[in-house]
């Protein structure tokens, strides 16, 4: 019988033991004895006193005002952690302890070593033992009950039982040892030796609670509710009187509630709890609270049952229950960043049950927190880890490319789990990213589970997709016709099939496959989907449209169909604003204007994409909420800046604020805004969205190079430059280094050049400085060298806009023939883009291709009608 099955089950207990927590931080206003002191002497001396009382609540304001006094004092530290194990909270000591940053000694690790083990942190604490042995020994006697500590607690009896018996001879430690002598006979299922060995203890020391209490829970578990009662009445009358309910305290006024209420005598049971509610009075409401909320969440009413906890957690921000239920709420709502704000202060890999702690790991997975997760799970025993636990610290480790760690996960898995389709799905991910990928290995590791798994759709897809990879056309051949005359009746199989005929543009064996699937299964989205890419390959787009209505037809609210439906039409030549003219009757009208609203976008056409969004909001799903909002910021944005561009900035403001109401803290709106107030010298206005942008944003430069662009319109360009250099001695960041070299290019072209080198040393990977550089030398007139610089960062981004359109220019002015060649490559990737249309209508007109090149100035004129250069080329084309 182990300690930890002594089963008591109080219904008040957790919400009780949570409360106690914070009455050390109730109340606590400066006493008058240590009013108007400074010395952290005089503080340390009054906590001790008040300690050595009982008195907690001043003791832990006396070392509070200490750690104040002089927070690299070590002593005021270690009084405070003392508080807060004497109470029963040794989670509290160990953040306390952990805080401190100054110099340790030998007190301050066995303090930490003791928090370790009462908060059940056995691999911590054997870190620790580990780590700091030479100095831990230097108390040889103390650090040997440590270690017999540890060895009980991690049931290693035997060693256990011999190390605390060679401490009996030691006075010091006598009392500890002997205790630890009857939790092992406890744990051996001897009742009596225990009993026995504590017998020994009360006539050693009659006060000794701990040992008094383990005797009662013995009685419990032995049935014995007469001796278990008096023992706890002898427990709570050696208690010293103190100013709080210490943990302790709480579970012997529990226990007795328990043993009385198990004789039949619930009036005396039930003052005890009363005592427990009077001292605890907001229990009993949290504790009805989160089993309503419980109630809810089984009912599947999340919206219902999260309006409780978050109502709970604003009222007691430490009911741990409330905490992770919410987080579970929030990661099935696909919401890992809220549920991870709710479980981070909960988790503890050490302590927390496993599967909780999973679900903690699956909310980091979620963000690509992957080396949270492997810091995490290190702190799981390996012995207490399942398939389910090394399947997330593989794919953190694969994530991380630390493949040892994720090849260690696969063995240990594979051990516990050889026929698991996820483990090898799991391996064989790890050797496709491997450093060198071992594609054999992979294929044979699919292959080896297809043998447990044959009818895994996964497994089979993966399966096909690398044979084909390796080119074994024969063998792929071979295991689809295996799949299509072994498994004619599995639906999913056949899908599998049909996308691979369908792939080998085999589509007379695709087609009679999906068909013969939809006889059975109308509704099958897949194979309704299969039929219209078929179509789509036939360029049958009537066929296509039926497909997708279909699919409209069984899921009004599948977007994609509605999509592929509009697609269809204007193949088809119709008008896709009358798709609803097309659709089965009970379309969703709302996902329909989205799809619209989106079309809309795409072609530019504004204000029809506003009036289709407005429209989608009404009544539309929840799971495209999130693909409405971004379209309607997108909108504005677009509709705002064109706006900004024409100078009318009461539109474009007006544009901006209107969507920030409903967008309060989009940081794309509110930097939109700044610009506009800044270009319109609404400065104030300007600076209050640069705070605002702060406050959402503290680590980012965003509002630093808003203030800088502030001054500089303001005509304070050296108070700008000081502000963008004072946040680059800082933090080194791109985009605080190219505004700052924009603001010196305006005083000094000079500083700004040397600058560059210093922006290319910190980042010297990045382009953008070197580009700077090309395009100084080319305003200095050294085009030799800048399109020599231009080539260099063409050879590692072919595509790089800029220095594709400057190359272009400066080669046709230097006669180089390639000029062309460059022109049209950018126009291929921005074709509306008015400087690369100019250059390359410009070269065309000058090689013989006139009305092309004047047609492409003309589009770049109408595109910036106002650029002055563009202007002068397009009448020189017209002259010509």
């Amino acid at each position: 019988m182990k300690l930890i099955d002594l089963n008591i089950q109080i219904e008040i207990v957790f919400t009780a033991l949570l409360l106690s927590g914070v009455i050390l931080l109730a109340g606590c206003s400066e006493s008058s004895d240590l009013q108007n002191k400074t010395d952290p002497d005089i503080y340390i001396q009054q906590s001790k006193s008040y300690l050595d009382g009982h008195q907690f609540r001043a003791a832990f304001n006396a070392a509070t005002e200490a750690i104040n006094a002089d927070p690299n004092r070590l002593e005021s530290y270690l009084i405070l952690a003392s508080i807060h194990l004497q109470s029963g909270h040794p989670r509290d000591s160990i953040k306390v302890l952990e805080d401190f940053t100054g110099s340790k000694n030998v007190e301050y690790y066995f303090a930490l070593l003791d928090a370790y083990q009462m908060s059940n942190k056995l691999i911590s604490a054997q870190q620790l033992i580990e780590q700091k042995q030479q100095l831990l020994s230097t108390q040889a006697q103390r650090l040997q009950l440590s270690v017999a500590q540890q060895l009980l607690h991690t049931d290693e009896l035997e060693q256990a039982k011999t190390t605390f018996s060679q401490l009996l001879e030691d006075p010091d430690y006598k009392v500890d040892s002997m205790l630890g002598l009857a939790k092992i006979e406890v744990a051996s299922d001897n009742e009596i030796n225990a009993i026995n060995i504590i017998d020994n203890i009360i006539e050693i020391a009659p006060e000794n609670t701990d040992a008094l209490f383990l005797k009662s829970l013995i009685y419990i578990n032995m049935g014995e509710l007469n001796n278990a009662e008096e023992a706890l009445s002898q427990t709570l009358a050696s208690l010293p009187n103190a100013d709080i309910f210490t943990v302790q305290r709480i579970k012997i006024f529990q226990s007795l509630a328990h043993v009385l209420t198990q004789q039949g005598r619930l009036s005396e049971a039930k003052i005890y709890t009363r005592i427990l509610s009077d001292e605890f009075p907001m229990s009993e409401s949290l504790s009805l609270q989160y089993t309503q909320a419980l109630n809810l969440f089984q009912n599947e009413e999340f919206s219902a049952a999260k309006e409780i906890l978050l109502e709970i957690l604003d009222g007691s921000p430490g009911h741990k229950k409330s905490a992770v239920l919410l987080g579970l709420i929030l990661y099935n709502e696909g919401n890992p960043q809220h549920a991870e704000k709710y479980l981070i202060d909960i988790i503890d890999p050490e302590v927390s049950p496993t599967k909780l702690t999973e679900l903690y790991v699956k909310t980091l997975l979620q963000q690509n927190k992957y080396d949270n997760v492997l810091d995490l799970l290190k702190y799981i025993p390996e012995t207490s880890r399942d398939t389910d636990t090394w399947i997330l610290y593989i794919s953190a480790a694969i994530q991380q490319k630390e493949f040892s760690k994720a090849k260690k996960g696969l063995d240990k898995a594979m051990s516990l789990s050889p026929k698991s389709e996820r483990v090898a799905l799991l391996a064989f991910l790890y050797y496709s990213n491997l450093p060198e990928p071992q594609p054999e290995m992979a294929l044979q590791t699919l292959s080896s589970s297809l043998t447990f798994n044959p009818e895994s759709p996964k497994l089979q897809t993966l399966y096909i997709r690398q044979l084909l990879t390796l080119n074994k056309t024969t063998e792929v051949d071979n295991y689809v016709a295996s799949l299509e005359e072994t498994y004619s009746k599995n639906t999913n199989t056949q899908l599998i099939i049909a996308s691979y005929y369908m792939y080998q543009q085999r589509l007379h064996k695709a087609i009679p496959i999906i068909e013969n699937i939809l006889v059975s299964e109308k509704d099958n989205i897949q194979a309704l989907y299969t039929m219209a890419k078929i179509n789509n390959i036939n360029k049958n787009w009537q066929l296509s449209l039926n497909n997708y209505n279909d699919i409209i037809k069984f899921y009004p609210t599948e977007i994609t169909a509605y999509k592929g439906a509009i697609l269809s039409l204007m193949k088809l030549k119709k008008d896709p604003l009358k798709t609803a003219d097309y659709l089965h009757e009970n379309y969703n009208a709302s996902v329909l204007a989205l799809t619209l609203a989106h079309l809309s976008l795409q072609q530019n056409r504004l204000d029809l994409a506003d009036n289709y969004a407005k429209e989608a909001n009404n009544e539309l799903p929840k799971k495209y909420q999130v693909n409405l909002d971004e379209l309607t910021v997108q909108v504005a944005l677009l509709k705002a800046r064109t706006a900004l561009i024409e100078k009318d900035y009461l539109k474009a403001r007006e544009i901006v604020t209107s969507t920030t109401k409903n967008y309060v803290n989009n940081v794309r709106l509110l930097s939109l805004l700044t610009h506009i107030e800044i270009a319109s010298g609404q400065y104030n206005e300007a600076q209050s969205l640069a705070e605002q942008i702060n406050q959402l944003l503290p680590d980012n430069s965003l509002a630093t190079l808003f203030n800088s662009q502030i001054l500089n319109a303001k005509g304070e360009k050296n108070e700008a430059i000081k502000l963008l250099h004072s946040y680059w001695n800082k933090v080194k960041d791109r985009s605080v280094a190219e505004q700052l070299y924009l603001q010196l290019k305006t005083n000094s072209s000079e500083k700004a050049f040397t600058f560059l080198d210093e922006w290319q040393n910190e980042f010297p990977d990045s382009l953008i400085p070197t580009r700077y550089k090309a395009i100084y030398l080319q305003e200095q007139g050294e085009n030799k060298q800048a399109i020599a610089i231009y080539n260099s960062i063409l050879q590692k981004a072919p595509n790089e806009i800029i220095s594709l359109n400057n190359t272009a220019w400066l080669s046709f002015e230097a006669g180089i023939p390639q000029a062309l060649s460059f022109a049209e490559r950018a126009y291929k990737l921005k074709p509306n883009n008015a400087a690369i249309l100019d250059t390359y209508g410009w070269i065309l007109f000058h090689n013989g291709d006139i009305n092309r090149g004047k047609a492409l100035i003309k589009q770049a004129s109408k595109l910036l009608p106002n650029d002055k250069n563009i202007q002068q080329h397009l009448d020189e084309v017209s002259k010509g």
